[in-house]
């Protein structure tokens, strides 16, 4: 049922680690680093792009790419951009996950009532 009510939750786990890293933060809780070069600043400075931090963001494609996957009543995060191996020896594995505080939201949010109904619907209550 865990699993069940993972896959109903894909789309809001898929954001979250997104809006994580736009927010300059690994699933650790630590910011991304290393900083973003000099050139590589002004390059997204002239885009419009956040600058001041990390977001692994130029195109969208890396965010887009994110997935879901959940077995054995737990969840991992993916990315199937072909940047994604690039970035995860340069930024740490940690890009691809969620937060503590996103851990525990998603919890009591959705999964704790997700299950509850699971089961209400399944006892037949």
């Amino acid at each position: 049922m865990a699993e069940v009510v993972l896959e109903e939750n894909r789309t809001t786990i898929e954001n979250w680690n997104a809006d994580q890293m736009e927010a300059g933060l690994r699933a650790d809780g630590t910011r991304i680093e290393p900083d973003y070069t000099e050139n590589t600043k002004r390059i997204k400075q002239v885009k419009g792009q956040p600058f001041d931090r990390v977001t692994l963001k130029d195109t969208g494609a890396f965010h887009n790419s994110i997935r879901m996957i959940a077995q054995d009543n737990e969840f991992l995060l993916k990315g199937d951009d072909p940047k994604t191996v690039a970035l995860k020896m340069k930024y740490g594995d940690a890009i691809l996950g969620l937060t503590e505080e996103n851990t525990e939201d998603l919890k009591q949010a959705y999964l704790k009532e997700g299950l509850r109904e699971r089961i209400k619907d399944h006892l037949k209550v």
